[in-house]
């Protein structure tokens, strides 16, 4: 409706994508997960989902979506996606202190 969206908002306007389903507005998305008493955060891109568990025994968990869409196998600890799980956790750790 061409309102100003207020800074404490985080999101990106969708109405590039009622224009062309195609279109991706964002590479990302963000996730605030509970689960018992542990909290973590999550990102999501088309490939991948990275999981940053504050407190709790699974530590960090990377699951390629493509292979693995059931997110069965932990690839975390794979030397082969250090650079990825680096990346990714940048990225949760910038969102996580954005506190948004």
């Amino acid at each position: 409706c061409g309102l100003p969206a207020p800074d404490y908002l985080d999101g990106n306007s969708q109405r590039p994508v009622l224009d062309d389903p195609r279109t991706a507005v964002k590479d990302a998305a963000f996730t605030q997960v509970r689960r018992g008493q542990s909290h973590g955060y999550s990102i999501r891109t088309p490939r991948w989902r990275y999981m940053l568990w504050a407190d709790g025994d699974d530590g960090e968990q990377l699951f390629d979506m493509q292979a693995d869409p059931s997110e069965a196998k932990n690839l975390v600890d794979d030397a082969r996606y250090a650079s990825t799980v680096a990346e990714l956790k940048q990225r949760v750790l910038a969102y996580a202190k954005a506190g948004k």
